[in-house]
């Protein structure tokens, strides 16, 4: 992947190349459909979580403790659960590689809006619960996970991610009405 698409900037492989460009004039459609579609450049996160992400020093607790579980933390701020039929043979890490190999069709799969028992919320539900009760249903979903890392992701996303936003506005606006009159 060393040729930039000239419309986006996106790395392809020349293969790529649309049938009615050229090698020395190539156009691509499997990135931007040549220029056509115009994604916004993603925000970047904080500077605490880059560092997080970036940061690979094996002397740093804190980044050694994110990378160990990054899994469980992006599970902590899914939206819903994903569902689907796969060979749990390839998935299990066997021999270094873990393969997800699905089988059929791939569910998201989302329950209620507002969970009864706050204390039981998940995926979306968590989003209607004030920021402590969020705070605390995470730290109960898997053990060893770092408070203050839970706490700086679950700050930016409440910031900065439109669905978030949304959930925390409709929370908001039927925080007075009792689950399932909504």
């Amino acid at each position: 992947m060393n040729t930039p698409c000239p419309s986006c900037g996106s790395q392809m492989w020349i293969d790529e190349l649309l049938t009615a460009s050229s090698l020395t004039n190539p156009c691509f459609g499997l990135c931007c459909l040549s220029g056509k579609i115009n994604l916004p450049i993603p925000q970047s996160p904080p500077q605490e979580l880059l560092d997080l992400i970036t940061n690979h020093d094996p002397t740093n607790a804190l980044s050694i403790q994110f990378h160990t579980n990054i899994r469980a933390y992006n599970s902590l701020f899914a939206f819903a659960s994903v569902r689907a039929n796969y060979d749990p043979q390839l998935a299990s890490g066997r021999d270094g590689v873990s393969t997800y190999h699905i089988n059929g069709t791939l569910y998201r799969c989302l329950g209620p809006l507002r969970a009864t028992d706050p204390a039981q919320a998940s995926f979306s539900q968590i989003y209607f619960c004030d920021e402590n009760e969020q705070t605390t249903r995470r730290q109960t979903m898997f053990t060893g996970l770092d408070e203050n890392i839970i706490q700086m992701i679950q700050t930016w996303i409440t910031q900065h991610n439109l669905f978030a936003r949304t959930l925390r506005t409709a929370s908001e606006a039927y925080a007075n009405q009792t689950v399932g009159t909504i």
